[in-house]
């Protein structure tokens, strides 16, 4: 009984890892994951490390480790222009240029864990520019995910109306949804 989940998990996983490991799939689910599971509720290992460690942070992570471990090993796969890197970098440079000028201000309120996070936070969209670009060669794919955005954007304002309505914003408890599943897979 204790091998059949992992052994259930394991099946699944090798009939699907063609689907669920390409870019476009990895980058539907990076989506989902900002627009469904809400910022600053749930964190991983909280109060361990200066900056809280978000569903949405290790996503992009993995995913850009694979991206940047695709680059160096894949002939085809490269870093693509997208017209954007002048605004972006100037922006970068803003960023980095106030956060050096005002660090002792920065340090004597003591939000600097809170700084750090902002700036991991642009930077990870900067990636997210860059691995969108770079592996989505397809108009078959970007399409895909511009309708990821849609149905999740929808979903969305749907449950907002709903909370407008009830008082009861369901990402609040998203928590019990994900105990219940994982009690009802341990019971079986």
């Amino acid at each position: 009984m204790v091998l059949t989940l992992p052994v259930a998990v394991g099946a699944v996983f090798s009939a699907i890892h063609t689907w669920l490991l390409r870019w476009s799939t990895l980058i539907a689910l990076i989506f989902l994951v900002i627009l469904l599971i809400p910022m600053k509720r749930y964190a991983l290992l909280p109060g361990a490390l200066p900056i809280q460690i978000e569903p949405y942070r290790i996503l992009i992570g993995a995913v850009a480790a694979g991206w940047f471990a695709s680059l160096l090993v894949e002939r085809n796969m490269r870093i693509r222009r997208t017209g954007l890197e002048v605004p972006l970098l100037g922006f970068v440079l803003a960023v980095l240029i106030s956060v050096a000028a005002n660090s002792g201000r920065v340090a004597y309120l003591g939000v600097g864990g809170e700084v750090v996070k902002k700036v991991t936070f642009l930077l990870s969209f900067v990636i997210m520019v860059y691995l969108i670009a770079s592996v989505i060669t397809r108009r078959r794919e970007l399409e895909m995910l511009i309708r990821v955005l849609i149905l999740g954007g929808t979903f969305v304002a749907v449950c907002s109306l709903y909370e407008s309505r009830t008082g009861v914003n369901i990402f609040d408890k998203l928590h019990t949804i994900f105990r219940r599943c994982a009690s009802s897979a341990r019971s079986r």
